[in-house]
């Protein structure tokens, strides 16, 4: 099969001008200095200090709606096309990658195979060089002369990178694992689950080995 038919160059262009987007907002600009210097100034002493911060609170809690909506009102089209197009190359895509696997993992079990054939084949010769090594020896010794050592003879290498027209492929030996008994697996290993302390801690857990459960204050703005 000839994979090159569906590589074909995608010449579609979609140009969007930012400089409509940057008009629509940059008319905040000076507004959101003036929120940003009253922020960095306020102190609250009193109750009306108090009233005054969470005034201007919810009115930079409003205004990132405001925001969100005019970037939204310039986003959706695009977005929907990103989307869609997403899509539609991840259904390929997702083809493509499992045929990858599919012919990565044969070729990582034929590396294998060749590789446990040439173990197979060095320690056959190597048996075979100890019981000639073993024989030397013991004429010899009868002959009362220094024995010959035997050189192991070694399997060849095969072949680490294949070249083809398309590209090349390489292959090293890596460590990897596999879980067998979960219970013998050291502490160290495991991730702590915050998301399921949060979560008992709110449904009324207040008693977690290891843990220090405390109360702080939490402000919520509605506007």
């Amino acid at each position: 099969m000839d994979f090159n038919v569906l590589l074909g160059k995608d010449d579609v262009k979609k140009n969007f001008d930012i400089s409509t987007v940057k008009g629509s907002l940059s008319v905040y600009d000076q507004r959101f200095m003036a929120m940003e210097f009253d922020a960095r100034v306020c102190t609250i002493e009193s109750e009306k200090d108090h009233e005054l911060a969470v005034e201007m609170a919810i009115q930079a809690k409003k205004l990132v709606k405001k925001i969100n909506n005019i970037r939204d009102k310039f986003i959706s089209e695009p977005k929907e096309y990103v989307r869609s197009v997403n899509n539609m190359a991840k259904s390929y895509t997702d083809r493509l990658a499992a045929i990858e696997k599919c012919l990565r993992d044969k070729l990582s079990n034929f590396q294998y195979q060749r590789e446990l054939e040439r173990r197979k084949a060095e320690e056959e010769a190597r048996k075979a060089a100890a019981e000639i090594q073993t024989r030397l020896n013991e004429e010899a010794k009868a002959a009362n002369v220094e024995p010959v050592q035997i050189i192991v003879p070694l399997a060849p290498q095969p072949k680490i990178v294949t070249r083809t027209a398309e590209g090349s492929s390489s292959s090293r030996e890596v460590w990897t694992f596999a879980v067998d008994d979960e219970s013998k697996i050291p502490p160290k290993y495991f991730v702590l689950d915050t998301k399921r302390i949060g979560k008992d801690v709110r449904s009324g857990i207040r008693d977690i080995p290891g843990v220090r459960i405390y109360q702080e204050f939490k402000t919520v703005l509605r506007g």
